[in-house]
C-alpha cells in the first residue's frame, strides 16, 4: 500500500483517549498506518462500529472517506482470511466466516450451540415479521395459518424482533413488529431488504430441526410459503 498521508497536514491534534497521553497518538497517519488502527479499533471493539466512530477515534482530522477506503483495503485482504469484514445497518464487526461455525461451536460445546440456533417455526415468524414490517401479530398469523404468541415472546426474548409502535387505525392499537439491529448482526445483513435463503441458513445449521421435530424438507417447505407468501402481500399492496 502507498505510504501518503491518510489526513490533512493542518489537522488538529489527536484526541485524548482515557488516561493516555494525547502525544502517543499520531498527527498525521500513512495508509497502512491508518488501515492498521482501523483494524485494530475493529478487533476490540464488542459492537459494530460506525464509520464516524472510527474517525473520531483514529483523530480529529481523520476524513470519513480515508475511513472508508482504510474499510475496503480489510476487506480485500480478508478475501482469503477464516473471518470477514461484515456492514450491518451502516456499522462495521470482524466477524469468523460461516464455514467455521461447526468448529467454533465445537470450541464453545453442544449446549452453546443449541442456544444459537432457532427453529423452523421461529425462522417463519421472523422471516414474515422482516419482509412485512412493521406488521401486527394478527397479520403474522394471517399469512402463517396458525398462532405466533410464544414465537414473537421467544423473538423479543432474542432481540431479533421489537415493537415499533401501534396501529392506530385498528380497534385495540395492536402492537407493530420489526426487526432489530441484532437481527441484522446474528444474519450478516446490511439491512432487512437482503435477507438469506432458507437453504443458507440450513447449511449455517442455525436452524434446528429437533427443536420442532420437523424433517428439514417439510420445514424449508412450509417457511419457505409462507415467507413467498409474505414477498407477494407486500409487492401486491405497493402496487
Amino acid at each position: 500500500m502507498p505510504d501518503s498521508p491518510a489526513i490533512a497536514e493542518e489537522a488538529p491534534e489527536a484526541m485524548d483517549v482515557g488516561a493516555e497521553p494525547a502525544d502517543e497518538i499520531p498527527t498525521a497517519l500513512t495508509e497502512d498506518e491508518l488501515t492498521a488502527a482501523t483494524e485494530a479499533l475493529l478487533f476490540a471493539a464488542a459492537e459494530p462500529l460506525k464509520i464516524e466512530t472510527l474517525a473520531r477515534a483514529l483523530g480529529k482530522g481523520v476524513r470519513r472517506e480515508a475511513v472508508a477506503a482504510a474499510l475496503a483495503r480489510l476487506n480485500e485482504f480478508y478475501a482469503t482470511r477464516a473471518f470477514t469484514l461484515v456492514e450491518t445497518a451502516g456499522k462495521f464487526a470482524l466477524m469468523s466466516r460461516a464455514q467455521y461455525a461447526p468448529f467454533i461451536r465445537r470450541l464453545y460445546g453442544n449446549k452453546a450451540a443449541k442456544e444459537e440456533k432457532i427453529s423452523p417455526a421461529m425462522l417463519d415468524t421472523l422471516a414474515i415479521v422482516a419482509y412485512k414490517q412493521p406488521v401486527t401479530r394478527a397479520e403474522i398469523e394471517t399469512v402463517r395459518g396458525v398462532g405466533c404468541g410464544q414465537l414473537l415472546r421467544q423473538l423479543l426474548e432474542r432481540g431479533l424482533v421489537r415493537v415499533t409502535g401501534k396501529k392506530m387505525d385498528v380497534i385495540g392499537y395492536p402492537a407493530l413488529y420489526g426487526t432489530t439491529e441484532q437481527f441484522l448482526r446474528e444474519f450478516g445483513l446490511p439491512s432487512p431488504a437482503e435477507l438469506p435463503m432458507l437453504a443458507e441458513l440450513r447449511q449455517m445449521k442455525i436452524i434446528d430441526d429437533e427443536a420442532t421435530g420437523e424433517t428439514p424438507n417439510n420445514a424449508d417447505a412450509e417457511s419457505e410459503n409462507s415467507a413467498e407468501t409474505a414477498r407477494s402481500s407486500d409487492n401486491a399492496s405497493t402496487t
